[in-house]
């Protein structure tokens, strides 16, 4: 991200040059050209996170008191390579509202990672990079694809859980006030389809998945042709092995023949179709269950 949108004026950011004691070097630019110099010369030395409440996960590890207690960190998020690798895990149940994970990326020793206040989060992908992780515990996150988690070898403990309602409800009680709550819009429902990138993790013992009330993709749907149907919309990763994955709808002509999920006779005018799944190992070391809508849209 570059650092002209999050440091907002020249003044500021010579302030921070200052610092690393480049500011009489920066004086002499101007316009773009300053700003390049700015994050040419910053970005050589430091890492930058841009979101408040990631930043208070990082500074709650006290032993690293002396980095997240400086000026360059708690006003602009900045902190070095070095000290990025220094921390063994990242870890807090406090924070509310985490709209990205930019700068994660770097702390590339950690073999912990579990954080709720998540579902701000659209860009899992600085996670990838975390190779070391061997437990992830992902709560209040929207995660549609687990493409970023297929390099972490060492990974043993997976755990996302979220709940689609929470964003609308729980800690707010209207949709007015989940608006002023989410300053960056309410966050979509979203459902996870594929957990096949888990298959290549051999060290991986254990997985939790629960997500509620999420939300298909929409469907058409005329008052002449009022069915709908669908071969199994969840793959299961190899660790399932041979475990049935259950389908259940609260909807009437609801039926599932040998994973074809078919809807007949739909009344005109529903608004969504319902689907709920669920399977776990006997030994219950691997779970996924979920539920979500299936919007339509009458033509």
């Amino acid at each position: 991200m570059r650092l002209k949108s999050l440091l907002g004026t020249g003044i500021v950011a010579l302030g921070i040059l200052g610092g690393l004691g480049f500011a009489e070097t920066a004086s002499a630019y101007s316009g773009n050209e300053y700003w390049e110099y700015v994050n040419e010369q910053v970005a050589g030395q430091y890492i930058q996170i841009p979101s408040l409440d990631l930043r208070y996960v990082v500074s709650g590890h006290n032993r690293h008191a002396s980095v997240t207690n400086s000026d360059l960190f708690k006003n602009y998020g900045l902190i070095t390579p070095e000290s990025a690798l220094e921390y063994e895990g990242l870890f807090s149940e406090e924070v509310w509202y985490i709209e990205s994970l930019e700068g994660l990326d770097h702390f590339t020793n950690i073999n912990y990672f579990g954080i709720d206040g998540l579902q701000g989060v659209t860009d899992f992908r600085p996670l990838s990079k975390l190779v070391n992780l061997e437990r992830l515990h992902l709560n209040h996150a929207r995660v549609s694809s687990l493409n970023f988690v297929k390099d972490m070898q060492q990974l043993r403990s997976l755990n996302i859980e979220t709940d689609g309602d929470i964003f609308t409800s729980g800690y707010t009680q209207s949709v007015e006030e989940a608006e002023e709550t989410y300053k960056y819009g309410i966050p979509e429902s979203v459902v996870l389809q594929d957990l096949s990138p888990l298959s290549d993790l051999s060290s991986l013992e254990y997985i939790y998945i629960e997500m509620l009330n999420g939300e298909f993709e929409p469907i058409s749907m005329k008052n002449g042709y009022r069915k709908y149907e669908v071969f199994e919309p969840i793959t299961l990763s190899t660790q399932f092995g041979d475990t049935t994955l259950t389908y259940s709808s609260t909807d009437t002509g609801f039926s599932n023949t040998d994973g074809v999920l078919k809807w007949n006779a739909v009344p005109y005018g529903t608004k969504e179709l319902n689907l709920s799944w669920r399977a776990e190992t006997e030994d219950g070391a691997y779970r996924y269950n979920g539920s979500a809508v299936i919007p339509i849209i009458w033509k």
